[in-house]
């Protein structure tokens, strides 16, 4: 009944519409030539936004911190419009996951607007690493990098979002 969804939706006007998912757990890192990673992201909407362009961008798989936001978050789900599915999402200790895709012949490619340069498409396997919201990416997770990108902009604006910028 109408009562009954708006008593389980988290929005004030409910979809007609509701379904029961279960949550994957242990999802393994699949071979592919292209991985998106996220260290430390916060904003859940932000996750959500990155699932869905990678998603549309043809991303295999999107590894995630440990320490970000959940990716199972009411929010982060309404973000990704229902991409959360067509994709494969690892969450994994970064420090130990890149030091093996590197091992693999993957370019890890981090996001830095101090020492990044302009983007170019990247071909072969590789791994583009978007930093936190707040502080970027990890200092340890920098070491790692193969190489930086940076995303030009007016000097009027002090930054973009993570997901904006991903």
């Amino acid at each position: 009944s109408k009562e009954i969804m708006e008593k389980l939706a988290s929005t004030k006007t409910p979809q007609p519409i509701m379904a029961r998912c279960f949550i994957q757990k242990d999802k393994k890192l699949v071979d592919g030539k292209r991985y998106l990673i996220l260290d430390y992201l916060q904003d859940p909407g932000n996750i959500g936004t990155i699932i869905r362009s990678a998603v549309a961008f043809n991303y295999e798989t999107i590894i995630i911190s440990p320490n970000s936001a959940d990716v199972y978050n009411i929010k982060t789900i309404r973000a990704t419009e229902g991409m959360l599915y067509k994709i494969n999402i690892v969450i994994k200790n970064l420090n130990e996951i890149i030091p093996d895709l590197k091992n693999k012949g993957y370019k890890i490619v981090g996001t830095d607007v101090q020492k990044g340069s302009h983007p170019y498409k990247i071909s072969g396997a590789h791994a583009l690493i978007i930093g936190s919201e707040a502080k970027g990416m990890s200092d340890d997770v920098k070491k790692l990098c193969d190489e930086f990108f940076y995303i030009p902009m007016s000097e009027k604006c002090e930054s973009l979002n993570a997901g904006v910028s991903a």
